[in-house]
Protein backbone atom coordinates (compact mmCIF):
# COMPACT_ATOMS: atom_id res chain seq x y z
CA UNK A 1 0.00 0.00 0.00
CA UNK A 2 2.66 2.21 0.79
CA UNK A 3 4.17 2.35 -2.94
CA UNK A 4 0.66 3.58 -3.88
CA UNK A 5 0.88 6.91 -1.95
CA UNK A 6 2.78 9.45 -4.00
CA UNK A 7 2.26 12.43 -1.23
CA UNK A 8 1.22 12.48 1.83
CA UNK A 9 -0.86 15.93 2.75
CA UNK A 10 -0.86 16.15 6.26
CA UNK A 11 0.89 14.32 8.65
CA UNK A 12 -0.05 12.24 11.85
CA UNK A 13 1.46 14.87 14.13
CA UNK A 14 -0.69 17.63 12.02
CA UNK A 15 -4.01 15.89 12.64
CA UNK A 16 -3.16 15.60 16.34
CA UNK A 17 -2.82 19.19 16.77
CA UNK A 18 -5.69 19.96 14.84
CA UNK A 19 -7.53 17.47 16.44
CA UNK A 20 -6.48 18.90 19.97
CA UNK A 21 -7.14 22.34 19.21
CA UNK A 22 -10.50 21.83 17.61
CA UNK A 23 -11.16 19.63 21.16
CA UNK A 24 -10.41 22.54 22.97
CA UNK A 25 -12.43 24.66 21.19
CA UNK A 26 -15.29 22.87 21.49
CA UNK A 27 -14.89 22.17 25.23
CA UNK A 28 -14.60 25.41 26.32
CA UNK A 29 -18.07 26.36 23.78
CA UNK A 30 -19.93 23.72 25.01
CA UNK A 31 -19.18 23.59 29.11
CA UNK A 32 -22.52 24.84 29.36
CA UNK A 33 -24.56 23.05 27.32
CA UNK A 34 -26.86 19.74 28.55
CA UNK A 35 -26.31 17.39 26.18
CA UNK A 36 -23.35 17.95 23.12
CA UNK A 37 -23.80 15.23 20.62
CA UNK A 38 -21.26 14.28 18.22
CA UNK A 39 -22.70 13.27 14.86
CA UNK A 40 -20.10 11.06 12.75
CA UNK A 41 -20.51 10.84 9.63
CA UNK A 42 -20.29 7.32 8.57
CA UNK A 43 -17.83 5.91 6.98
CA UNK A 44 -15.27 8.54 6.40
CA UNK A 45 -15.23 10.60 9.61
CA UNK A 46 -15.19 7.89 11.93
CA UNK A 47 -11.20 7.96 12.74
CA UNK A 48 -11.70 12.18 13.12
CA UNK A 49 -14.33 11.36 15.39
CA UNK A 50 -12.82 9.03 17.33
CA UNK A 51 -9.74 10.81 17.86
CA UNK A 52 -12.00 14.51 18.51
CA UNK A 53 -14.33 12.82 21.14
CA UNK A 54 -11.50 11.59 22.83
CA UNK A 55 -9.64 15.06 23.49
CA UNK A 56 -13.20 16.44 24.77
CA UNK A 57 -13.67 16.25 28.84
CA UNK A 58 -16.95 17.15 28.91
CA UNK A 59 -19.68 14.55 30.62
CA UNK A 60 -22.61 15.54 28.41
CA UNK A 61 -20.80 14.49 25.57
CA UNK A 62 -22.34 11.76 23.39
CA UNK A 63 -21.94 10.19 20.14
CA UNK A 64 -23.87 9.40 17.60
CA UNK A 65 -23.60 7.92 13.75
CA UNK A 66 -25.68 9.31 10.41
CA UNK A 67 -24.99 7.57 7.12
CA UNK A 68 -25.36 9.48 4.48
CA UNK A 69 -24.94 9.86 0.35
CA UNK A 70 -25.02 12.39 -2.08
CA UNK A 71 -22.57 10.59 -4.81
CA UNK A 72 -25.09 7.87 -6.00
CA UNK A 73 -22.97 5.19 -7.54
CA UNK A 74 -20.42 7.83 -9.14
CA UNK A 75 -17.84 9.95 -7.92
CA UNK A 76 -19.47 13.50 -8.49
CA UNK A 77 -21.84 14.69 -6.42
CA UNK A 78 -25.27 14.26 -7.68
CA UNK A 79 -26.99 17.05 -5.65
CA UNK A 80 -29.50 14.68 -4.24
CA UNK A 81 -29.22 13.96 -0.50
CA UNK A 82 -30.25 10.35 0.53
CA UNK A 83 -29.87 9.03 4.52
CA UNK A 84 -29.00 6.00 4.26
CA UNK A 85 -28.76 5.74 8.36
CA UNK A 86 -30.88 8.62 10.80
CA UNK A 87 -30.37 9.19 14.20
CA UNK A 88 -32.40 7.21 16.23
CA UNK A 89 -34.08 10.38 18.44
CA UNK A 90 -36.89 12.19 17.00
CA UNK A 91 -37.32 14.94 19.89
CA UNK A 92 -34.24 16.47 20.55
CA UNK A 93 -34.75 19.89 22.64
CA UNK A 94 -31.89 20.70 24.96
CA UNK A 95 -29.33 19.44 22.65
CA UNK A 96 -26.57 20.74 20.99
CA UNK A 97 -25.20 18.97 17.71
CA UNK A 98 -22.26 19.36 16.28
CA UNK A 99 -22.14 16.95 12.57
CA UNK A 100 -18.84 15.60 12.30
CA UNK A 101 -17.22 15.28 8.97
CA UNK A 102 -14.04 14.59 7.53
CA UNK A 103 -13.43 16.93 4.23
CA UNK A 104 -16.35 19.02 2.75
CA UNK A 105 -16.35 18.88 -0.98
CA UNK A 106 -19.41 21.46 -2.19
CA UNK A 107 -20.75 21.86 1.27
CA UNK A 108 -24.43 20.67 -0.17
CA UNK A 109 -24.38 17.53 2.50
CA UNK A 110 -23.84 19.24 5.66
CA UNK A 111 -26.04 22.43 4.85
CA UNK A 112 -29.26 20.03 4.03
CA UNK A 113 -28.01 17.73 7.64
CA UNK A 114 -27.92 21.14 8.99
CA UNK A 115 -31.32 22.25 8.22
CA UNK A 116 -32.49 18.50 8.77
CA UNK A 117 -31.37 18.37 12.45
CA UNK A 118 -32.75 21.83 12.65
CA UNK A 119 -35.89 20.61 11.64
CA UNK A 120 -36.03 17.66 14.37
CA UNK A 121 -35.71 20.22 17.10
CA UNK A 122 -31.90 20.75 17.98
CA UNK A 123 -31.09 23.66 20.17
CA UNK A 124 -28.16 24.32 18.27
CA UNK A 125 -26.39 22.27 14.85
CA UNK A 126 -23.09 23.03 14.25
CA UNK A 127 -20.14 21.66 11.72
CA UNK A 128 -16.82 20.43 12.58
CA UNK A 129 -14.37 19.31 9.17
CA UNK A 130 -11.08 18.29 9.31
CA UNK A 131 -10.17 19.27 5.76
CA UNK A 132 -12.16 21.54 2.73
CA UNK A 133 -11.51 20.26 -0.74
Amino acid sequence: MTNDIKSILITEEQIDEITTKLAAEITEDYKNSEKLVLVCILKGSLMFTTELMKKIPLRNLEVEFMKVSSYGSGTKTSGQINIMLDLYRNDMPDIDIIVIEDIIDSGRTLSHLKKYLELKGANSVKTCTLLDK
